[in-house]
Order: C-alpha cells, then sequence, then structure tokens
C-alpha cells in the first residue's frame, strides 16, 4: 500500500468514528430524555408539579421518537458505509419503543379526574368602571 492511500484510509476513518461519537451521542441524549418522561410518568400522581412536569414532557415524545429513528437509521448507515459492520442493529430502538408505550399507556389510561382534583379554576375579576 502506498504512503496516499494509508494517509486517505486514515481520513475516512477519522471521519467515521467522529460521525460515529456524535450519532451515538445524540442517541443516547434522546433516549435519557425518554427515560425521563417515563420516570415523570411514575410520580404524575403525586403532587401538581409532579404533574405539570409530566403534561410539559410529554408535548415533545413524538418529536424525540422521530428523531431517535433517524439517529439510529443515520448510526446504521454509517457503520455500514465504515465497514465497522455488516448488519445494522436496531436492538435500540426495541428499548425505546418499549419506554414509549409504557408513556402512552399510562397517558391513555392515567384516571385524569383524580389527577386533578385538587385543580381549581383560576379565580375571575370583573372590571368595573364604577
Amino acid at each position: 500500500m502506498t504512503t496516499d492511500v494509508k494517509k486517505t484510509e486514515s481520513v475516512v476513518s477519522e471521519y467515521y468514528e467522529d460521525e460515529l461519537s456524535m450519532l451515538e451521542a445524540k442517541r443516547n441524549t434522546l433516549f435519557e430524555l425518554v427515560q425521563g418522561i417515563y420516570k415523570k410518568s411514575l410520580t404524575v400522581d403525586t403532587d401538581d408539579i409532579s404533574r405539570e412536569s409530566f403534561l410539559d414532557a410529554i408535548d415533545t415524545i413524538e418529536e424525540i421518537r422521530l428523531e431517535f429513528k433517524e439517529v439510529v437509521n443515520e448510526h446504521n448507515r454509517t457503520m455500514l458505509r465504515s465497514k465497522i459492520t455488516t448488519v445494522p442493529n436496531y436492538q435500540p430502538i426495541i428499548a425505546f419503543e418499549d419506554l414509549y408505550c409504557r408513556i402512552r399507556r399510562g397517558r391513555k389510561h392515567r384516571d385524569w379526574s383524580v389527577v386533578f382534583h385538587n385543580v381549581s379554576s383560576p379565580t375571575l375579576v370583573y372590571w368595573s368602571n364604577d
């Protein structure tokens, strides 16, 4: 092998290593986000702050899910292009979907009337020009 070919392979290898490191970090962060939402779903009935925190977090779960799948697909494509592997790995999606389904099931079957029983309606103030 010539020196130029070795240099080219080294540059390509470094590119894939950098790309894979970024994709893995992003994948892990997105998974941590859904784990956090799942943990919040377990404490949603404890108090108003927990409930509000869960409801705020659940608003982003669909976007997180789509982005997670895109990142896993890109990670697999990069692994295949770099010749690191010849078999894509979709195990992370299985783990993600397990948490996602638990969150959705809990959200769907929760008795929100019990969760919101202590929430008072805002007081209406009437303006008078008297």
